[in-house]
């Protein structure tokens, strides 16, 4: 499972670096952030994280990949947990890119329960987590809802479902 998580993982960072096309000038700002940050830019990852903190849905997924991947950072899955709660918790978005980051978020946050990385190991959760993003657009939590299914009992499958069907947005 572990090692099918982080195939996953990558496919989801490669398609969220490519899943923008219709951003809004703010994300447009944000993915600028991001990719001055991953060059070493600190005045870059500051100015993200604030506007992670203001509310950003982008900016909050963005966070939330920096410490996953722990290329920019030092890997800290417990803070990618949190940037990634923030923006799947918001649950509707205003815009495609913002939409997606959502998606990509519930998938990430999915992954990590799935893998017990940054939260205990917890497979009603990550299924929740990957049907809603995969109820969102992302095939990736599509497939990987599939594989976690495989190692759950249909009790813990009834939960997982119904939790989905009950979950509600924070914004």
């Amino acid at each position: 499972m572990a090692k099918l998580w982080k195939s996953a993982l990558i496919l989801t960072a490669a398609l969220a670096a490519g899943a923008h096309a219709q951003q809004s000038a703010d994300e447009a700002q944000d993915k600028k952030l991001f990719e001055a940050a991953g060059k070493g830019s600190k005045s870059a990852l500051q100015q993200l994280r604030t506007r992670a903190e203001q509310g950003d849905v982008f900016a909050q997924c963005q966070m939330g990949l920096i410490y996953e991947i722990g290329n920019i950072v030092a890997k800290d899955y417990v803070e990618a947990v949190r940037w990634f709660r923030r923006a799947a918790e918001q649950g509707n978005a205003s815009s495609p890119a913002s939409s997606f980051s959502v998606a990509l978020a519930q998938g990430e946050l999915g992954m990590l329960y799935a893998g017990g990385e940054g939260v205990p190991k917890d497979l009603v959760a990550a299924y929740m987590w990957l049907n809603l993003s995969a109820a969102n657009g992302n095939r990736a939590s599509a497939i990987f809802r599939e594989r976690v299914e495989q190692s759950m009992t249909s009790d813990q499958i009834a939960e997982a479902q119904r939790l989905s069907r009950e979950w509600k947005p924070t914004r």
